[in-house]
């Protein structure tokens, strides 16, 4: 890379988007050894140790490392080594016009458990170069629709991070529990407006609620529980922002038996009730066709 870009990009509740640059002043990775978000770590130049979970990784330029929440890392910051580092929620690639799949309910989740770097071919990460650039022209434009551009962007890279994975067959040391919890990410986009318990879901995986639970807080870093909400809260938010339905149309769509289910579902874990979290992506929208969404961003491109 010609350029070291540092790119913090906020949106707002939970859908998040970050990129910057390591090394680089108020930035370590990551910043507390445990992972919260999924974090795409590329190296550009130079070579380093990587430790994730107690294993050592050897990295050198142009490899990735792709890690999911739970995960405890340790970088080594060498001379010469520089690195682009993208952090996202999974919700981020979610909450569109379009109901794009998540990394746990895709194929891009085995690559996100492998615990390998990624070499990448040169063409590669040229392209890949020219989309992270893309997307902070995005991320720092005037243009509408700027959260759909950037979810895009960052689908495109992630593909092309995928096809090397499956070049190099990477495969993940802890098997077992990816199956499962692949399985059950599934599941859940297949089923979660009719089901909503941990117990539902464990009984049609054949296995016991407490295992499950167990395996997925494990592999994911979040309970099964939860993995269920967000889908529910998810899907209640794209409804809000982009259909013209009510609050009583919306929860029966989801598969609440009343309005009053739903409202105090919606309320509880979003932490907003649904009509005024409508009203805001409404002005939102607004605000989007006059040039400003409400995206802040800020660039710094240093040579």
């Amino acid at each position: 890379m010609e350029k070291d870009l540092l790119t913090p990009i906020d949106i707002q509740d939970d859908n998040f988007l970050n990129i910057y640059t390591l090394p680089s002043i108020g930035h370590a990775w990551p910043a507390d050894g445990k992972l919260t978000n999924f974090e795409i770590l590329w190296l550009t130049e130079g070579a380093t140790v990587h430790e994730v979970n107690g294993l050592h990784h050897a990295m050198r330029k142009d490899s990735v490392f792709c890690g999911s929440p739970g995960q405890v890392h340790q970088l080594r910051q060498t001379a010469g080594m520089k690195a682009v580092v993208i952090s996202f929620r999974d919700s981020f690639l979610r909450e569109g016009i379009d109901d794009v799949s998540g990394v746990y309910d895709s194929e891009l989740f085995e690559m996100f458990s492998s615990l390998a770097a990624i070499p990448l071919q040169p063409d590669i990460a040229s392209e890949m170069h020219d989309i992270v650039e893309k997307m902070i022209r995005e991320a720092n434009g005037r243009q509408s629709l700027k959260h759909e551009f950037l979810r895009r962007y960052l689908k495109i890279f992630l593909l092309h991070v995928f096809r090397q994975f499956e070049q190099v067959s990477v495969k993940s040391s802890r098997v077992t529990g990816h199956v499962l919890v692949r399985k059950f990410m599934a599941a859940i986009e297949k089923d979660f407006k009719q089901k909503k318990s941990v117990m539902e879901y464990a009984a049609q995986l054949y296995v016991s609620p407490n295992y499950l639970n167990e395996v997925v807080k494990r592999v994911s870093g979040f309970s099964a529980g939860y993995h269920i909400r967000q889908r529910i809260i998810q899907e209640a938010k794209r409804r809000a922002k982009y259909s013209d339905s009510n609050m009583k149309e919306v929860a029966y769509e989801l598969g609440f038996e009343t309005p009053a289910h739903f409202s105090k579902f919606f309320k509880h874990y979003a932490g907003i009730n649904f009509s005024s979290f409508k009203q805001i992506g409404a002005s939102l929208s607004s605000a989007t066709r006059n040039a400003s969404d409400g995206l802040r961003a800020q660039v710094v491109v240093a040579r």
